[in-house]
C-alpha cells in the first residue's frame, strides 16, 4: 500500500464517520428535542 492510498482509506473512514454521527444527530434531536440532546 502507499502512501496515497493509505490517506485515502483514512479520508473515506473520516467522511464515513462524520457521516454517521450526523446521522445519529438528526435522529436524537428528532426523536427528544434539540434541547435534550447533548454531544
Amino acid at each position: 500500500m502507499t502512501t496515497s492510498e493509505a490517506v485515502s482509506r483514512r479520508s473515506k473512514a473520516k467522511s464515513d464517520r462524520r457521516g454517521q454521527l450526523v446521522a445519529a444527530a438528526e435522529r436524537l434531536i428528532a426523536e427528544h428535542g434539540y434541547l435534550a440532546v447533548r454531544l
